[in-house]
């Protein structure tokens, strides 16, 4: 339908502003109907079947809030939008009737025709939602999240919204089950702290696919309090942004950790437990399970009270040395080249640790914490519940521009050597964390020697038990290691590993 087609309603006492607003109006291709005050608006609005009204809210007779509500109840016209005009003070009372269409006098006329393209568009787009096994798309600058998810809320739809920003290269989605918000997803963030994140984004594309996904559900508040207070949440965050530290920035406990109290806010005691893990406002926020605003609040009251600082942590006046050598970084990239892996400026080098003890290996991530560029995959130590032994990510380090060194746990179990070619590509050397007589990891540790070619690291864990008797593996003592000489250990393996 072009604009030809399309009706306005302009509901305007003042005949100069009238006359004005409607010349603009037909020059762009609309017909107008015009209407002095509330009866004949109404008459129009019920009568002519307007594609959109504009009015001031101070008709005469009748008001454009009370006409508005008479048009929401009658089925016909209750989808109508509405822009409205205001030269006075708005009463609070109305403001769920202006939903982001307000005006306020004096006016520039380009604006008006601008909201009225944006209403035009936003019902062409909740018409098509309408249409069953349907995709649609759009552009955010066009129509605002909250816009499209109170419209799908609307229509009772289910199925999922995936919103992109190719320009930086994220992604989100939203999953709906009969227009209510079940889950999102924006990066490793889900659920309420996910959807909170998407409504901050002013700019990118959406699709809608009209299937239901399974995704499970971790949104339990209605669509309409969940909007209202990530708006809320938005509003509150740019108007402290100023305020707030950067996201790059350090951040570090300035105090000692038995001097905090134990009856903290749980986002709180959150946000300082990251703090052992974590080096900046950024990975704290990807990290905590609260939402961004409270995060960030929780940490600017830290920062205020002295608890918590930003900037660069106190030096020790040791000499800090680089993590990789540049004999070291060579060699790993030379010993990874492969057709596959042409063409890639960061290599992810693989470090597997082959355990029989989940206390141990947990003593292990501690030590590598000492290294400055160590960042722990805190949820796979506290996912786990102590019924069986997991296999995941301990945590990864950046050890130089291009590589990074990521330590992943398997279980000293022969059952899982089916998956063992797929999961061991790319690295480079295995540690074995011996608890035991160490019997189980030295059958392993054969078995890939002998397939796959890698030499084997042991780490001793358990002091009563001492060393294994054998020359085959390097054998370095858990017990000998601490927060400072962590970095150099990490040097001994992977001399080891790569015959340096």
């Amino acid at each position: 339908m072009s604009k030809a087609d399309k009706k306005v309603l302009l509901a305007e006492p003042d005949i100069e502003s009238a006359k004005v607003l409607g010349k603009a109006l037909k020059e762009r291709g609309f017909e107008v109907l015009y209407a002095k005050d509330g009866p004949k608006a109404l008459q129009h609005a019920v009568g002519g079947a307007p594609d959109v009204m504009v009015s001031e809210i101070s008709l005469p007779l009748l008001n454009a809030v009370k006409i508005a509500q008479i048009l929401k109840s009658n089925p016909k016209s209750k989808d109508m939008p509405i822009v409205f005009l205001s030269s006075g003070v708005i009463n609070p009372a109305y403001l769920p009737y202006f939903q982001n269409t307000i005006v306020k006098k004096p006016y520039n006329v380009d604006e008006v025709l601008t909201r009225i393209d944006a209403c035009l568009f936003k019902r062409e787009k909740s018409k098509e939602v309408q249409v069953e096994a349907k995709e649609i798309e759009g552009n955010l600058a066009q129509m605002s999240l909250v816009d499209i998810l109170q419209i799908f809320g609307m229509n009772k739809k289910s199925g999922a919204l995936v919103i992109r920003r190719e320009d930086v290269g994220q992604e989100g989605m939203v999953f709906l089950k009969e227009g209510e918000i079940i889950n999102a997803t924006s990066g490793a963030a889900s659920g309420e702290k996910a959807l909170y994140r998407l409504l901050s984004w002013e700019a990118g594309k959406f699709e809608y696919i009209p299937k239901d996904f399974h995704p499970g559900k971790n949104i339990n508040k209605p669509t309409d309090s969940l909007l209202m207070e990530g708006m809320r949440q938005l509003d509150e965050w740019r108007k402290m942004e100023a305020q707030f530290p950067s996201v790059d920035a350090p951040v570090f406990l300035k105090i000692d950790p038995s001097r905090i109290p134990k009856n903290l806010r749980p986002a709180t005691k959150d946000v300082l437990s990251l703090l052992s893990y974590y080096k900046n406002v950024g990975q704290i926020l990807d990290n905590s399970i609260y939402p961004d605003y409270e995060v960030m609040m929780t940490l600017q009251t830290l920062i205020s009270k002295g608890v918590v600082e930003t900037g660069k942590e106190p030096s020790t006046g040791k000499k800090v040395q680089p993590l990789l050598t540049a004999e070291e970084a060579f060699a790993i990239k030379d010993s990874l080249k492969n057709p596959f892996r042409e063409g890639y400026d960061m290599d992810i080098v693989k470090i597997p640790v082959f355990y029989e003890n989940f206390d141990h290996l947990k003593k292990l991530s501690d030590l590598l914490s000492g290294i400055d560029s160590f960042n722990t995959e805190r949820k796979f130590f506290q996912d786990h519940k102590g019924e069986s032994l997991p296999l995941g990510k301990i945590g990864s380090i950046k050890a130089s521009d291009n590589i990074t060194l990521l330590f992943t746990a398997f279980p000293a179990d022969s059952s899982y050597s089916p998956l063992w070619p797929s999961l061991l590509i790319d690295s480079v050397g295995m540690v074995m964390l011996r608890s035991g007589d160490g019997a189980p990891i030295a059958d392993i540790a054969g078995a890939l020697k002998s397939s796959m070619g890698l030499n084997t690291a042991v780490i001793n864990a358990d002091k009563e038990k001492g060393s294994m008797e054998t020359r085959d593996y390097l054998q370095l003592n858990m017990w000998e290691v601490d927060g400072e000489s962590s970095g150099k250990t990490v040097h001994k393996l992977l001399d080891y590993f790569l015959s340096l």
